[in-house]
């Protein structure tokens, strides 16, 4: 049982709408418009602080997927979004500073534990290019050329609600300059084309750590059976596919680490302990590989 669920929800457009609402006339940018208001004054720093889905109880559903004879249950960790559903040392938006302010993974680990079902995480944060719709504006109307909140900085946070939260480990940074860029961003699927992201090398490094301690933070916490990464190359950075374009072992380092863990927990590497890393049709002896919508 694969749980897709996260601050998105709150939008009702889809697992897309913090992308997609910065898409000037989408559904999403609309529903945004008509629920929160216009996303250069509230953004999805906003939807975020708001969404608090108080009837959300991780144990009644594990026993309903338990009863329908699901053994294996995944949970979705980040999304697209940036946004760590657990109690993440790494970054600070997270679901116990903001919105339902609850460690969402502890209680789906805690749930899955007690009902003797295995568990899993899934990190789609690689794909963060995908936010290139927040540096955006509107191309017409009254709010013609405003610039939407992910141009917002650290600065501008002073004696706002969301003081002390830096946008750049939301949103990212701007990177509209490399060529497909925001073209890709505003499609309905595309990564851009490929190539290293040569004028932005120091924040390609640090994002490639950051990418790769948030994954081994909640390894380290919740123990998983199993994890899952979301992407469209080979390695998270290579240059090519969803990467920052900054060449690196990060991906290695991650599964070693999950080994590693592993043994030091159980003393060996049980065969049920399996590894998705990555959608892509491309195969190692340690991982298992797999393939969205289609083959």
């Amino acid at each position: 049982m694969w749980i897709h669920f996260g601050p998105q929800s709150a939008g009702e457009s889809g697992d897309w709408y913090a992308r997609k609402m910065y898409v000037e006339g989408t559904p999403a940018y609309e529903n945004h418009l008509k629920n929160y208001g216009h996303p250069s004054e509230v953004g999805y720093k906003e939807v975020l602080r708001d969404w608090n889905p108080k009837k959300f109880n991780p144990q009644a559903l594990v026993d309903i997927y338990k009863d329908a004879g699901a053994r294996f249950l995944i949970i979705q960790g980040v999304h697209h979004d940036q946004f760590d559903m657990w109690d993440s040392k790494y970054q600070p938006w997270n679901s116990t500073r903001l919105g339902p302010k609850r460690d969402l993974i502890g209680e789906w680990e805690k749930a899955a534990r007690k009902a003797g079902i295995r568990f899993g995480l899934t990190f789609h944060h690689e794909y963060s290019w995908w936010w290139q719709t927040a540096f955006q504006s509107d191309t017409k109307g009254d709010k013609k050329g405003v610039p939407y909140d992910g141009n917002l900085t650290l600065a501008d946070g002073k004696g706002k609600w969301w003081e002390g939260l830096d946008p750049k480990y939301l949103y990212g940074i701007n990177l509209r300059e490399y060529e497909t860029v925001a073209e890709a961003a505003n499609s309905r699927w595309s990564p851009p084309q490929a190539g290293i992201f040569s004028g932005h090398l120091e924040y390609a490094e640090w994002y490639a750590k950051w990418w790769a301690l948030r994954m081994m933070d909640a390894v380290d916490k919740y123990n998983p059976d199993f994890i899952y990464t979301d992407g469209t190359d080979q390695q998270p950075f290579s240059g090519s596919g969803t990467g920052t374009g900054y060449k690196c072992d990060a991906m290695q380092r991650v599964i070693a680490d999950f080994y590693n863990k592993t043994l030091d927990r159980w003393g060996k590497l049980l065969y049920h302990r399996l590894s998705f890393y990555s959608r892509q049709r491309w195969g190692h002896l340690c991982l298992v590989y797999d393939c969205a919508k289609g083959w």
